[in-house]
């Protein structure tokens, strides 16, 4: 069984739903494959990084959750290149996104909240029993 974004959306009493998707790359793009999440704190993007190291991307839409209330981007050039490289397929976040001229030269599929200018500010975490460890699902 297969269930629409809105019967999911009016399901979920529109918890969770991305708001209006504003920045596409490559508009009239399909692409279909199974998902990998990734969940990343306001303006950081260090588990996307996290889940590059950890691998298994290879094949997956890249969904960035977390980011819709960034000022910042959770990704640039060089770290979409890096995503590319590992294999992924697409990209969907509700985080803004910067650098677009050489997104949009990676060929990479995106969706974006947003263009900014305004990079990441490196977060200060605690690897270990903190719980800030890498939150993401590899897809099926």
């Amino acid at each position: 069984m297969r269930l629409s974004s809105t019967l999911a959306s009016d399901a979920a009493g529109g918890q969770g739903v991305l708001g209006p998707i504003r920045q596409t790359l490559r508009p009239g793009a399909v692409v279909a494959a199974p998902a990998s999440t990734v969940r990343v704190t306001v303006d950081d993007n260090l588990d996307v990084r996290r889940a590059l190291q950890a691998g298994g991307l290879h094949g997956t839409v890249l969904v960035v959750a977390g980011g819709s209330k960034s000022r910042a981007a959770c990704m640039g050039g060089r770290l979409a290149r890096e995503i590319r490289d590992a294999g992924v397929v697409a990209v969907i976040t509700a985080a803004p996104i910067r650098d677009s001229t050489a997104l949009e030269a990676l060929g990479l599929p995106l969706c974006a909240r947003a263009g900014t200018p305004v990079a990441r500010t490196p977060a200060r975490r605690d690897d270990g029993a903190g719980g800030w460890g890498l939150s993401w699902v590899k897809g099926e």
